[in-house]
This record gives structure tokens, sequence and C-alpha cells, in this order.
């Protein structure tokens, strides 16, 4: 942006990225730029109002032409003197059409100013330096002239702080513009403030950088007291432009200060400086309105900032002795507000329950007063540390600049009044959700990055009861954003255009503070011994605050996994520290249960479609597994376990994943206390392996009921393998798991088409070619391969029976994977039993009439003898062996010679 002067560099430097890019966008636009004629024109119409003495229409088109030119056009002395009679001799009985013809004219002549005196090396003439004295006279002049001057007040303010920056000008005379202003900026605090402050501003930063040390103490204490409490009259949204815009404005023009006038480096400059510094200090005390502080705060911090730019690095000489002197002084000052601030608001917190402070703001000025401190210190490097700085700005950030309460309290509002208020008088959400706009686009929402990385900056050096504190304030603002945001969405709160826009801001800008501050938490204790227990307490509180604004994450971010990283490796040494972290895992009643109001109950709330709660449950089963063995067995069948089971059953593959990921990790976790091997299927168990037991019968139902469908095979497949894996062997949960699977097998419709050889996580796996049924049979089939001896057989007797009750092409392509099964394995103690078995299978398959007599043979014996002992029908017909594993119909066994000499070949 083009800035040709300090009014237009505080509105930049005090205006939020997107108003700069788009005051860039509109400085770029091509404009029609008027021909030299009707500039000449205009000022013949000028002329002649001056020789009339009357202004009309006409005239003050002329000067407004003027006006927008006034950085381009060049100003001969004759058009200043013609300017200057406008603003005294000229006369309008429309008072409102003079007071804008004066304030053109005002405007022009500080261009004027700038292109002869500042802007240029060349000496003026003695013609200019004459009517810069006249200037002098009508400028003051004209401000007696009320209430037309008011509407050119501001205007005059600049020009006579231009003049006063002048050194072609006597002491006398720029000890009366300065008096004039510091009378003006006291006696009209209601018209300066409903103009144009930057150009006020700018008109007290060039005073000041020209005058001495009392005259320009006086000025700025002016400006410090334009927004005191004590005027009646005075509201902050009378003013252009937010507040802290011009608090912004009012650091920026202390930065300017301590510049221009320690550029001098002399000792009447440090004087100057020294005298600032100390009216400033003046305005802090504790007898100064709350108003006028906000005030003091940002010029404090704006003038240090100033003096620290210009430090050379010399230490030695006095005058940057003096300087450093002033620096600590600036730095004590912006100290002392945050403790007022802090006092002030510790008066108004309150205590809903035990161990939960909430901060309540019980004026508008102490609000305004935080943020203008946490808007001070964002934009102040290097500040010394302090906890009320830290409490400041963690209370400033969390409960004001990425609140959302007050959204979410206008919704139930909404919902609890009569739909005909609603509406009558509008809609409450509406109106909170158009100041959540205006406030994404505040210069406060703009600096939240900063303000964040200030209070970093203050946590490490703090001591441990203030870093708890802050971790506190946090971690409380992620519970309320959880819950919040939560009822939020499951009331139907999904604002649509701007408004979620800004919402979406909000979160993203949530998410990343408590991403920054728990990376710098965490990282502050790297330097101490890692078994430190407090370090995995803070550990698991930064883990429940990520969870509770995961869903907030919209992208993937390494800071982001060095943290969760950096925090699993805490709990994982500490199973103290898990144990807390799994007491922040919500029950399962508050899980499956309406969230919001009881007034408001919807009882088809579905929480699978709870997408708040699942972003948090979802980032629980991930990082669960990586400390689970500090988590006892008991306190996961209780607190973990019904989460998963829920969450087995949830539409989004993701989550079902982790759930599914989560229980075979459990499984693989040795046990924590000794158990005896089981000798037989019928043997007795410990009790910490009938909790596994019956957890995974109920992991297999669970994940059954939903497959095909919701349940993604793969990771079936990862759940039975672990069962089949780390159960005891001969352990009745791997039968009734194996005769789970054979049922849902049997209830599925096989494909028509046949299906070719596949492999499940080999070279030539195909599984997507595969229907549920085949893919559950091809689990059977590699279950043979891993299943404990004592097992096997009646896996071996359910496989048959599933296959031999298969269509005849269903059955073939059945015993191709079989045969591929059985011929990669290398287990030499397994194939003895399952080669007969499959050649007994395969020969049944082939030879329908075999099956058909057995058929008969075996009700024959059935009716004779009873039930056979040990041995399990297969429709009526089949039965195995269990010591070989070998299907048998009737009293005889049958076999392929060719299946068998290809089998023994494996062997």
């Amino acid at each position: 942006m083009d800035l040709q002067s300090l009014e237009d560099w505080l509105v930049a430097a005090s205006a939020p990225p997107s108003s700069n890019s788009q005051a860039q966008a509109s400085a770029k636009a091509p404009g029609a730029l008027p021909a030299a004629r009707q500039i000449a024109e205009a000022w013949g119409k000028i002329r002649e109002c001056v020789q009339q003495g009357v202004l009309d229409i006409s005239h003050a088109e002329a000067l407004s032409l003027i006006e927008r030119q006034h950085s381009s056009i060049h100003v001969a002395d004759s058009h200043v003197k013609l300017l200057l009679a406008v603003l005294t001799a000229v006369r309008c009985e429309n008072v409102e059409l003079l007071g804008q013809a004066r304030a053109g004219s005002t405007l022009v002549l500080s261009a004027w100013v700038r292109k002869t005196f500042l802007n240029t090396t060349a000496k003026p003439l003695k013609q200019a330096e004459d009517l810069l004295h006249v200037l002098i006279e009508s400028a003051c002049k004209s401000l007696q002239d009320r209430p037309v001057s008011d509407a050119y007040l501001n205007r005059t303010i600049l020009l006579l702080g231009l003049v006063c920056s002048l050194p072609h000008i006597s002491d006398g005379q720029r000890d009366m513009c300065q008096s004039l202003l510091s009378v003006e900026l006291l006696a009209r605090k209601h018209v300066i403030v409903q103009g144009e402050l930057s150009v006020v501003l700018a008109g007290v930063g060039y005073a000041m950088t020209g005058g001495h040390g009392s005259s320009s103490v006086s000025v700025l204490s002016a400006v410090l007291s334009l927004w005191s409490l004590d005027n009646e009259g005075l509201d902050f949204r009378d003013v252009q432009g937010p507040p802290l815009r011009v608090a912004l404005m009012i650091f920026h023009l202390l930065e300017y200060v301590g510049l221009a006038i320690f550029s001098k480096k002399n000792i009447h400059a440090l004087a100057v400086l020294g005298a600032v510094a100390t009216d400033i200090a003046q305005r802090t005390s504790g007898m100064s309105p709350l108003a006028t502080k906000c005030a003091a705060v940002m010029a404090a911090a704006g003038l240090r900032r100033g003096l620290i730019q210009s430090r050379t690095g010399s230490s030695n000489s006095p005058v940057e002795q003096e300087m450093q002197r002033l620096i600590l002084s600036l730095e004590l000052e912006v100290v002392r507000i945050c403790e007022d601030a802090m006092k002030h608001l510790e008066q108004s917190k309150i205590y809903p329950t035990p161990g939960d402070v909430k901060w309540k703001f019980s004026e508008s000025a102490l609000k305004h007063m935080h943020r203008c401190t946490a808007l001070a210190v964002a934009r102040s490097r290097g500040l010394p540390c302090h906890p009320a700085i830290l409490q400041c700005l963690a209370i400033t950030l969390l409960t004001d600049v990425l609140s959302l309460q007050d959204v979410y309290s206008a919704q139930i509002e909404d919902l609890k009044r009569p739909l005909s208020d609603v509406h009558q008088f509008g809609s409450a959400l509406g109106f909170a959700m158009q100041r959540l706009e205006l406030h994404v686009d505040s210069s406060l929402f703009h600096e939240a990055g900063a303000i964040a990385r200030a209070m970093c900056e203050q946590y490490k050096p703090v001591t441990e009861e203030y870093q708890n504190r802050s971790e506190l304030l946090v971690w409380q603002f992620t519970q309320e954003l959880y819950i919040g945001h939560r009822t939020f969405t499951v009331l139907g709160g999904r604002p649509s255009g701007s408004g979620n826009e800004a919402v979406e801001k909000i979160l993203i800008s949530s998410f990343m503070t408590v991403l920054v501050f728990y990376s710098r938490a965490i990282d502050a204790q790297a330097g101490m011994q890692a078994g430190n227990l407090v370090i995995a307490e803070k550990a698991a509180r930064a883990l429940d605050s990520l969870g509770c604004v995961e869903f907030c994450r919209r992208i993937q971010m390494q800071d982001y996994g060095i943290l969760v990283e950096r925090c699993v490796s805490y709990l994982s040494e500490h199973p103290s520290a898990a144990r807390a972290y799994v007491g922040f895992i919500p029950p399962y009643d508050n899980v499956v249960h309406w969230p919001g109001p009881s007034a408001l109950n919807n009882m088809s709330y579905d929480w699978s479609r709870d997408e708040v709660q699942t972003a948090r449950i979802s980032f629980y089963l991930r990082v669960l597994p990586s400390f689970l063995s500090n988590v006892p067995e008991v306190t996961f069948s209780n607190d973990i376990a019904p989460l998963m089971f829920l969450y087995l059953q949830h539409p989004t593959e993701v989550v079902v994943n982790a759930a599914h990921a989560l229980f075979a990790y459990f499984l693989g976790l040795e046990s924590s206390e000794p158990s005896s091997d089981r000798v037989d299927v019928f043997g007795l168990e410990p009790a910490q392996v009938n909790l596994r037991e019956k957890l995974s019968i109920y992991y297999v139902t669970r994940a059954l009921e939903t497959f095909p469908g919701v349940t993604p095979f793969d990771a079936l497949v990862y759940g039975v393998a672990a069962v089949s894996k780390n159960l005891p062997p001969g352990s009745p949960a791997t039968l009734h798991c194996i005769n789970l699977l054979v049922q849902k097998a049997s209830t599925l419709k096989p494909m028509s088409s046949g299906v070719g050889r596949q492999k499940i996580g080999g070279a030539e796996e195909e599984l997507d070619d595969l229907g549920d049924a085949e893919k559950l049979q091809l689990l059977l089939l590699h279950l043979i391969r891993r299943v404990d001896l004592q097992v096997l057989p009646e896996l071996l007797r359910q496989t048959a029976q599933l296959i031999l009750g298969l269509p005849p092409q269903a059955r073939t392509a059945a015993l191709q994977n079989a045969f591929e099964v059985v011929a990669g394995s290398s287990d030499y103690m397994r194939k003895p039993i399952v080669i007969p078995w499959l050649q007994s299978v395969a020969y049944l398959a082939t030879h329908p009439t075999a099956l058909t007599a057995s058929s008969k043979n075996e009700s024959a014996t059935l009716q004779g003898e009873g039930s056979s002992e040990g041995a399990g029908s297969i429709q009526g017909s089949v039965s195995i062996n269990p010591s070989m594993g070998i299907i048998v119909a009737g009293e005889h066994r049958f076999s392929s010679v060719r299946q068998q000499q290809s089998l023994h070949s494996c062997l």
C-alpha cells in the first residue's frame, strides 16, 4: 500500500489483513482522472467564491474536486491564499455545506505543507514561509467559529500538528499551536471521537515530534483522556471503526514518536521521551478510569517498541543506558496494568463446581481493557515474563477472542422461545451470527495467533502454580467448546454462507491455539526427567484437550503428530497418568443419550450422527493402544470396552477400523496376572482370561451383526486373527467364535459365478471381487493354519459342513481356495491332519452318491445306536474323527488319488 503520510500508515498498521487487501485493491483500481481544464475551472470557481464572500453548491463541488486530487495536483501560493480565505472570510447559510468546504480546504493545505516543507530537501521560499505564518493564524481563528468548525476540527488538528513539526516557525508559534491542540482535544471530545481519528492521531504525532517535553506531554495527556468514562455522552460504538482499531493506532502512534524523537539522539530528545513515559505512568495509576488505562497501555507498549527498534546495540553510551531505563519503566507500566486488570476480574470470577473457575466480565470497559492489554502484549516482543500478563492473555484469548458461547446460548434461547416471537422480534441466533461475522473481521481476531504466541512465551518462565492455572484454563476451554458445539450441531446449528465461514474460522483458530500452547507446555518440561509424574499428568490433560478439539482439525500437521507422540510416550511410562487419561473418556450413557438441555430433548437423537462426539471418540480409539498396557483390564472392561463395541457399528469406516484395532491390540497384551495354561477345552481359567474370552465372543457377535455393510472385512480379519492367536489353547470362546463365523457364512448367499483363487494379504489379493459369503469362507480356511490343534478338529468339521452345503459351482471354488491354503502351509504338525481332511471333503464334494449313501447309513446307525459320542453330524450324514480330522462317510474313507499325490508332495 502506498503510504504517503503518517495517517495512512496508522490506518494500515491498525487494520486487519483483509482490510489492507481491500484497500490495496481499491487503490489499484483505475479511476477517471480529471482533465487539467477541470482543475483550472475548479480553482476559478473557488476564486469566484472568495471574491463574492459567499459559498454555494457549485463552489463546494469545485472544492470537493480539488480535495479528491489533493495528493496529485500542484498547489501554488495563490491557491493557498484562496484556501485560507475560505477558512476565515467565506460565509454560507448552510452550516453543513460550509463545514465540508472548510474541511476540504484544510486537507489541501496539509498536503501543501508536506510538499513544501517536509517532503523536499530544497529550502522553501520566503513567500512560502510568510504564507505559513498566515496559515497558522487562519487555522487558529477558524476553530473559534462554532459549530461550523466541528466539521473540520480533526483535519485542523492534523494541519496544526504538521506545522508544529516544522523548524521554520518560532518556538512561540509552536507552543501556541500545541496549547491550542491540547485545549481542543480536552474540550471537544465528542466531536473528535466521531470524526477521522487517524488524522487526529497523526496530527498529535507530528506535534509531539516537534515540541519540547512539557508541550508534548500536554498533547499526549489530552489524547489519552479522549475515551475517559467520565464523559457521559460518549459511547465507543459512536467512534468511526471499532475502538480496538483506535487503540492500535495509539500503539503505532507512540511507536512512531519513539522512533522519531530518539533519532535526534540528544539530551533534549531523551528529556522529551522521559516526560512522555512519566505521563503514561500517571495514566496507568489506580485512580485513572479503565478507558484511560486502555489507551495508556497501548501508548506504553507502542513507545517501548519504538525505543527498542531505535537501539544501536551498544550499551556503554549514556544515551543507550538512559533509553534502556525508559524501556524498563515502560515494561513495568504494562505489567502494572495487567495486574490491575486481573485485580478487577478477580472480583467477578465464579466457581460453578469445585475446582472449576469461570471468568465473567462485569462491565464492557473491563473487557475492553483486557482486549487492549492483550493486543499491546501481542504486538510487543520480548516483554518480561509475569504471571499477570500470562493470565490476562489466556483469559482474553480463551473467554473472549475464541469464544462461541454467545452463538450457543442464542441458539438455545431461540428454541425455547415461541416461534411467533422469533418471527416478530428476530432470531437471537441470527443477531449472534452477525456479531460473530464482525468479530472475525476485526483486528482482535486477526491477532489471535500473536496473542497465543505471546501466551506461550510467557508460560515457561513463570512458576508451576501459574503454569497449572493456564493449563486449567485451556483444558476448561476445550471442554466447553466440545460440549457447546456438540449441542449446537445436534440442535441443527449448521449456519450457511458467511455465518458458517465465521464459525469455521473460530474453530480452526481454537485448534491451532490448543496445539501451539500444549506443544510449548510439554516442550517446556523437556529438560526435566522423563519419568516425572507431573509431566505425565500434563500430557494426559493435553491429550484430552486435543481429543475435545479433534473435530476442529482440518489438516494433518507435523507438529500435531509430534505432540501426540510425545504425550503418548509419557503415558506409556506412567500407569497412573494413563489411568487418569482413561478417566477423561466420556461415560457410555453420556455418549448414547441426548446432550442438549432436557427441555429440548429429542427422542430421535442418533449417537452415530453426532460428528463432534465421533471425532473425540475416534481420537481416543486411535491413541489408547499406545499405552493400553498401563490400563488395568477391569478398567478396560468397564470404561473402554463399552465405547469400543458401540463404535464397532459406526457408519464411518475410519472409526470402525480404530475400534477393531484397539480390540486386537488388547488381546495381544500380556495378562497383568499370572495364569495357568489350559490342558483341554473343559479346563478352568483365571478371571482375566474369562474376561478376554467373554469380550472375544461379544466382539465377533457385534462385528458380524453389521457384516456385510458397516463392518469392513479387513478389520474383521484383523480382529478374528487376534482371537485365534491370543486366546488360550482349546478355549471354548474360540470354538464359539468359529461357530458364529460358520453360521454367518451359511446365511449369506454365494455368488452365482465361480471365484478364482484368492489369498488374504498375498500378492494375488483381489478380495473386492469376492462375495461376502466367499470372504467368510476364505477367512475360515485361513484359520485352519492359525488355530491351535485342540480347536482344529472342530474348525475342520464345521468348515467341511459349510463347503459341502454350497451349490456345486461355489463348492468347487471353495475347494480350490482350500487347496491353496493347505498347499501354502509349512506347518508339518498340522498337515497330517489337514490333508486327509481335504481329501475327504474333495471326494464327498465330487461324489454326491457317496454322500447320499453315507446319509442313509448314518441315519440307520443313529436309529439303532443313538447318537455317537465324539461325532458331530454334517447335514445328518458327515461326521469327524477328532483325533485325525478326517471326514468319514459311514464306515468308509474316500480320497482322490490325484489330489492325495498332489497334497503329499507339499509335505
